[in-house]
């Protein structure tokens, strides 16, 4: 084959392929969404039963575990209105009950029922904190602390949350 001849089949075959037509580009694929952080919901039993301690206390107990990455809180005050009335009319015999406090964190959508306990003997005052797992309420942490006076046990709370919750980083 003569070189003339060559050309002339390489510009055919040229002529050919520039009229085939060519498959677009595959898509490049979405960048995978990030999965949503799971959050876990605390539950802060504030709720009128014996030795509750003061507002000043659940207040500190709210500021100290919010701090906490993926956590937030709901007081069971405001959890009670989301649950079904049979099941918040049972909430009201509850106590200290950890079974009865877990199923109405439940059913609030809470993961955690925290509870604290101010108590006084002998002149000087207990702090008790309390972690419940809502979905198994035979787990329990507790962590406490005695105090002089009250402003002590104030101030331990920060101490007692980091205690309860000690694998979870703050913001």
């Amino acid at each position: 084959m003569s070189r003339l001849a060559a050309v002339v089949v390489v510009l055919c075959a040229a002529s050919a392929l520039a009229q085939t037509p060519v498959a677009p580009p595959a898509p490049t694929p979405a960048p995978a969404a990030a999965a949503p952080q799971r959050r876990t919901v605390v539950i802060l039993d504030d709720r009128a039963v014996k030795d509750q301690a003061p507002p000043a206390f659940l207040a500190r107990v709210v500021d100290e575990v919010t701090k906490l990455r993926g956590m937030s809180v709901l007081r069971f005050s405001e959890a009670r209105k989301r649950l079904a009335p049979k099941a918040d009319q049972a909430l009201s015999g509850c106590g200290d009950d950890a079974g009865c406090l877990a199923a109405a964190a439940r059913g609030a959508g809470g993961d955690i029922v925290v509870t604290v306990r101010l108590t006084k003997r002998e002149g000087a005052f207990f702090l008790a904190v309390t972690r419940v797992n809502a979905l198994r309420p035979q787990i329990a942490d507790d962590s406490g602390t005695l105090a002089g006076n009250d402003a002590d046990a104030l101030a331990a709370v920060p101490e007692a949350v980091a205690e309860l919750f000690p694998d979870t980083e703050t913001r």
